[in-house]
């Protein structure tokens, strides 16, 4: 699968490129919400994953855009320091979920996988095995 991922935060970037890579997934980053609606005007992505809190626009503003202009179906999480009210807005403008920042590795990986699964009910991941940073799938399996 690709995966756009967009944060203004360099280490976040770099944490969650690796996870994502970890699973086997291409990832595609942006530092701001402006850079990825001008690549999505022109290309697609299977996932997204983005900042509530960018530098130029809000992530609901480019949740929206996605839902719009885009696809209804294509899986958006969200990542926030917010804990309030504010989570019901995130989930009522388009996006499927969010996790708190900071990131918990294993947090992210269950919601990545949940939400993979739910656009793609044929995907199995829970027969996979895991051994240090090694992560096995039965054969046919794919992630």
């Amino acid at each position: 699968m690709r995966f756009a991922l967009v944060d203004d935060e360099v280490s976040q970037l770099e944490l969650i490129k690796t996870i994502i890579s970890t699973l086997r997934h291409e990832c595609n980053s942006y530092s701001n919400g402006q850079d990825l609606i001008k690549v999505l005007r022109r290309e697609s992505y299977d996932f997204l994953i983005m900042d509530w809190e960018l530098p130029d626009i809000k992530g609901p503003e480019v949740v929206k855009w996605v839902r719009e202009n885009k696809s209804k179906t294509v899986p958006i999480l969200l990542l926030t320091v917010v804990m309030n009210v504010m989570l019901l807005m995130l989930l009522t403008v388009g996006a499927d979920d969010y996790i708190r920042k900071p990131i918990r590795i294993h947090e992210m990986v269950g919601l990545i996988e949940a939400l993979i699964r739910r656009i793609n009910p044929s995907v199995n991941t829970a027969n996979k095995y895991s051994s240090g940073k090694y992560t096995f799938l039965p054969e046919g399996q794919g992630v």
